[in-house]
Parts: structure tokens; C-alpha cells; sequence
């Protein structure tokens, strides 16, 4: 599959464009709910890092 944007955004999600989200080709798709939340992601990177035993970069 070859995918090209014309359009860019930062913070653009893209996902399936099919029913429910869950086949299709990628399409631009809203972000579910809570995943732009800062003290989500910190607390999922810090659980993700104890229960790994790996050191994430990036943040």
C-alpha cells in the first residue's frame, strides 16, 4: 500500500478509514479520548519503564 499525504498537521492521528475504525486503508481520524493527556502519557511512560526495566528516550 502506498500512502501519500498532501496534508499535514501535527497531532494528526491516523487510523483504518473502515467501519469502526478497525480495516481500511489510513485515513486522518480523531484522537481517542485522553490521548493528548500529558499526565496520561507521563504515567504510562513511568509504568511502562518499571515494568520493562528499559529507560525510554525522548522525554
Amino acid at each position: 500500500m502506498n500512502v501519500h499525504l498532501t496534508t499535514r498537521r501535527v497531532g494528526a492521528f491516523l487510523g483504518p478509514a473502515g467501519r469502526d475504525q478497525t480495516s481500511g486503508t489510513p485515513h486522518p481520524v480523531p484522537l481517542p479520548r485522553g490521548a493528548d493527556d500529558p499526565a496520561g502519557g507521563a504515567r504510562l511512560r513511568q509504568l511502562s519503564e518499571r515494568l520493562t526495566g528499559a529507560r525510554l528516550s525522548g522525554g
